[in-house]
């Protein structure tokens, strides 16, 4: 038997009230139910990451320094993001 294919998704919005986190666990669920697959949930809004990163040269944030392992480990990528569109909104 070969190992699983490791699978991060990435809920990659942060706003307040997103709705990105229910795509991404009904995702997960989905996919969880190959048994080809590991899925890894990763919410950059739980992840504590800085506004700005360091200079070049310079060790990462903690917070960087500890999401480093789990995107290694990652073979694929599902990143979950709003959809934004450049129509005017209507009050």
């Amino acid at each position: 038997m070969t190992d699983p294919v490791r699978l991060t998704v990435i809920v990659g919005s942060t706003r307040e009230g997103r709705f990105g986190p229910t795509v991404a666990r009904w995702f997960a669920d989905e996919a969880r139910t190959r048994p080809d697959l590991a899925v890894d949930v990763l919410d950059v809004a739980e992840a504590g990451l800085p506004d700005r990163i360091t200079a070049f040269g310079e060790p990462p944030p903690a917070a960087v320094a500890a999401l480093a392992p789990r995107l290694a480990a990652a073979d694929a990528f599902v990143v979950v993001r709003p959809s934004t569109t450049t129509a005017t909104r209507r009050p």
